[in-house]
């Protein structure tokens, strides 16, 4: 949303457009397919850094070192050498940012509805807001949603197995190290400053600044004669806001504990192969198929038909994150179950523990620090996911995404950035709550 405010009609980025240009008119429209495109990839941008960071930095200087002193220079090796070990963990990230695009719900409403761009999800969604709602064009949709992700991620399966052919990793001197860039150090700081300002920056100021606004006219210095607080006072004291935040921290608590301690005792039964425990890892793993809101529309056709009032109420949306969410954190436990060897538990056996006290006693601690790191990736996740609660959630269920969504839709953009920045200040202290927690219980690194 404060890219939105950015790159509309009013924002920063036309008012310099049309300084320089001498227009009169906004250069840039931002509600069109460009305008989501760029939206979306300034969204998934930080994604695409982190993961591709850690596939760099496992990669073997020598085979670098060995280019450069062949004669070769830093681009070169970059060319002919660093991409092509690289090349299948980048084909397999642009299928998976592809399907996380695909799959994306909430840009294509923001941007895309207001512009008349329409793509899947915003068509689901809008055939379930016709009255009355027609959930069979809604599920036919999904169902092509379902059939075409179900194919990429096939694709992402193929080269993640066909990977070990580009492996650097072995026992025989991997030495990963920091190679010096030369005169490519002032450009690479650029791009990272210009990274951070893009995606941290600015964003923050602009939404500080309509924040402190009774209304949103452009940056002008007369608007600085206008700043309050008023804008905090309606969102924390006259509006639902407090229930808001309190809904968004029980989901996120509930799913997160939920999620956690299913999939730690699914991976640990998966790995030690126990009798018909491959059926609970294919299980956790399915809805990772499901688009989110082709999940939600699912999950709201089962509510409403099923004889308990479920529809509306926040366990409803717990349930359906919970079941969002499981494929993530099997992931994170069954990595961290595999680094436990089997002899530890056999003495556990032996020492005449059951089955159970031996996974509460001796697993768990030893898995703790994935159990953790599953749990606030699953804790900040839901928070900030809107394709499950705006088709679950009623009047007494709003969660704070479902909130900001709903005020942009009515035009209250002020409001909707004084709870942005209250919202983003909370999440910020959290996390760092329990960055220091889980370093003061040596829960990051075992």
């Amino acid at each position: 949303i404060s890219l939105l405010v950015i790159l509309r009609r009013t924002g920063p980025l036309n008012q310099i457009l049309m300084w320089l240009t001498g227009s009169h008119d906004p250069v840039f429209n931002v509600y069109t397919l460009g305008g989501m495109i760029l939206v979306q990839g300034i969204e998934y941008t930080p994604l695409c850094f982190l993961l591709l960071s850690a596939v760099f930095r496992s990669n073997d200087a020598a085979f670098e070192e060995a280019s450069m002193m062949s004669g070769a220079g830093l681009g070169t090796t970059f060319r002919r050498i660093t991409f092509k070990l690289v090349t299948p963990a980048i084909a397999a990230l642009l299928i998976l940012i592809f399907i996380r695009a695909f799959e994306a719900f909430e840009t294509p409403a923001l941007v895309g509805l207001p512009g008349r761009v329409r793509v899947l999800t915003s068509d689901i969604y809008q055939t379930m807001l016709e009255i009355p709602p027609n959930y069979g064009e809604a599920s036919a949709f999904a169902v092509i949603m379902l059939i075409i992700v179900a194919f990429l991620l096939y694709l992402y399966g193929s080269f993640s197995r066909n990977a070990e052919r580009y492996q650097t990793i072995s026992g025989k001197g991997f030495r990963p190290r920091v190679i010096g860039i030369g005169r490519w150090k002032p450009l690479a700081m650029g791009v990272l400053i210009t990274l951070f300002l893009v995606l941290i920056g600015f964003p923050i100021a602009i939404t500080l600044w309509v924040s402190l606004v009774p209304f949103y006219d452009g940056i002008n210095l007369a608007a600085l004669e206008r700043f309050s607080l008023e804008n905090f006072n309606t969102v924390i004291f006259q509006t639902s806001f407090t229930s808001a935040i309190l809904n968004t921290f029980i989901l996120a608590i509930s799913v997160a504990t939920l999620v956690a301690g299913f999939t730690t005792l699914a991976a640990w039964l998966a790995v030690r192969r126990v009798p018909g425990a491959w059926i609970l890892d294919q299980l956790a793993s399915a809805p990772l198929v499901f688009p989110a809101i082709v999940l939600a529309v699912a999950f709201l056709q089962l509510v409403l038909n099923m004889p308990l009032a479920l529809y509306g109420t926040l366990l409803s949306i717990i349930i359906a994150s919970m079941v969002q969410f499981m494929p993530f954190g099997m992931r994170y436990s069954y990595a961290g179950v595999l680094q436990v060897h089997r002899e530890l538990e056999e003495a556990s056996a032996l020492s005449g523990a059951r089955g159970l006290v031996t996974f509460i006693r001796i697993v768990v601690p030893l898995v703790a620090p994935a159990v953790v790191s599953c749990w606030l990736f699953v804790f900040l996740i839901p928070s900030k996911g809107v394709s499950v609660p705006i088709l679950l959630a009623g009047p007494q269920s709003q969660v704070v995404a479902v909130a900001m969504f709903d005020m942009w839709q009515n035009g209250v953009a002020p409001e909707l950035a004084a709870l942005g920045i209250i919202w983003t200040a909370i999440m910020t202290c959290v996390s760092t709550l329990f960055f220091i927690v889980s370093r003061r219980y040596g829960l990051t690194s075992r």
